[in-house]
């Protein structure tokens, strides 16, 4: 857990202002626990090295110690996107078919439709199961994907009709959409089963509950 402490320390001096989930993503993988970081956090906090406090959106960053209290900028978030990958421009016909790859690699038989407003982006089946999932891409603005990102769960919603049905959302793997997800909230994503796929530069998908 020290060597933890001294990493988490490193980094907010490197990109002040980063949330334990940033953090986290960072230093221990996208798929860690938070509550490590959370615990280390606090635990500098106490020992007075770190600052945690609110940033303009809303989330508590964390500062080393002495940090400018003047205008806090989202720059910490940014700097972090170039730094771990490009930023994923994909069209929603490039998410389609990096979906359908990845799942017929898995032994799924995969329908794309291509008719938008006519049943669900991708259907996929096998003995043990059916699927439905409904993608967007890119886009060319933060505005427009969270508009993508609220569209595209109203329309998973209104398909859940079947029990035994599994439902998802699929993205570009970008940060805009991960910090979307991440504040979905737990409860909703636990009542109504729902994950999220997202799709790196390279076709790999990564599902995410």
């Amino acid at each position: 857990m020290e060597e933890l402490r001294e990493k988490l320390l490193g980094k907010v001096k490197d990109l002040p202002g980063l949330t334990d989930r940033e953090i986290a993503d960072h230093l221990l993988g996208k798929r860690a626990r938070v509550q490590s970081v959370n615990w280390a956090a606090h635990c500098l906090e106490k020992r007075h090295l770190i600052e945690r406090r609110r940033r303009p959106d809303g989330k508590i960053g964390n500062y080393a110690a002495g940090w400018a209290a003047g205008r806090v900028s989202l720059d910490a978030e940014e700097r972090l996107e170039r730094e771990k990958a490009p930023v994923v421009q994909m069209s929603e016909e490039e998410v389609k078919r990096n979906v359908k790859e990845w799942l017929e690699r898995d032994g799924w038989s995969v329908t794309v439709n291509r008719n938008p407003g006519r049943g669900a982006d991708i259907e996929a089946q096998r003995v043990s199961g059916h699927w439905i999932i409904e993608a967007r891409g890119s886009g060319s603005k933060n505005e427009i994907r969270s508009h993508y990102f609220l569209s595209v769960l109203g329309e998973t919603l209104q398909r859940m009709d079947s029990p035994g049905t599994r439902y998802s959302v699929a993205f570009p793997d970008m940060r805009k959409f991960r910090n979307l997800w991440e504040r979905f909230p737990v409860l909703g994503k636990a009542r109504t089963g729902i994950t999220a796929l997202f799709v790196g530069s390279d076709g790999g998908v990564e599902e995410i509950q």
